[in-house]
């Protein structure tokens, strides 16, 4: 079965000024005090990544592993809003192979699951099965390449998996792509970047 895709609308810009320096510094020493730092200053406008709640003195109790990555999740949780889910859910495979092939887009895949946060040998992924982020300057024109590939889109000419035409019509494809377009212009008109995860 194929993972479940999630998408937010990301603050990319408050993110690489304030978090980024600070995750490179503690995924360098893989030491979670600065984050749990970041953490503590920010708490009042931080909310559970697994709960949804605003954070208790007690949050770390939440922490399980102790380690960067969950810290960083929760880190996370300041740039975006959870309740505000938009992904693709099993459908981005599919559509990540239609991207693929499209001869007008570039590493097509990575409009739909964005470019991983590394520092060193260190990759972001929390939940150890992907992440990526796609920056706010980004989006306006990766809209037009998805908008202009959109119209000009023919399923029957594209060099797709037998497996994926057997399991998906071209109306359920071509659904997604359109969802994919419209997650991309609610991240222009948020001026946000985003968030894609599984």
């Amino acid at each position: 079965m194929s993972m479940d895709h999630k998408a937010f609308l990301f603050d990319t810009a408050s993110f690489h000024q304030e978090l980024a320096p600070v995750l490179r510094e503690a995924a360098l020493a893989d030491e979670v005090d600065l984050l749990g730092a970041f953490i503590e200053t920010h708490r009042a406008v931080i909310l559970s990544p697994y709960s949804g709640e605003e954070l208790e003195d007690d949050w770390q109790d939440e922490i399980r592993t102790k380690g960067v990555q969950e810290y960083a999740d929760f880190a996370l949780a300041k740039y975006y809003s959870s309740d505000e889910e938009r992904g693709l859910s099993y459908l981005w495979q599919p559509l990540a192979e239609v991207l693929e092939a499209c001869d007008s887009l570039s590493n097509g895949e990575t409009y739909v699951v964005g470019i991983p946060f590394t520092s060193g040998s260190f990759t972001l992924d929390p939940g150890r099965m992907g992440m990526g982020f796609l920056d706010a300057e980004e989006i306006p024109t990766r809209l037009k390449e998805l908008a202009s590939a959109r119209e000009s889109i023919s399923l029957d000419e594209l060099d797709l998996s037998e497996e994926l035409l057997d399991e998906l019509s071209e109306d359920e494809l071509l659904d997604a792509f359109d969802e994919l377009i419209d997650l991309y212009r609610s991240a222009l008109e948020a001026n946000r970047g985003l968030l894609m995860t599984f």
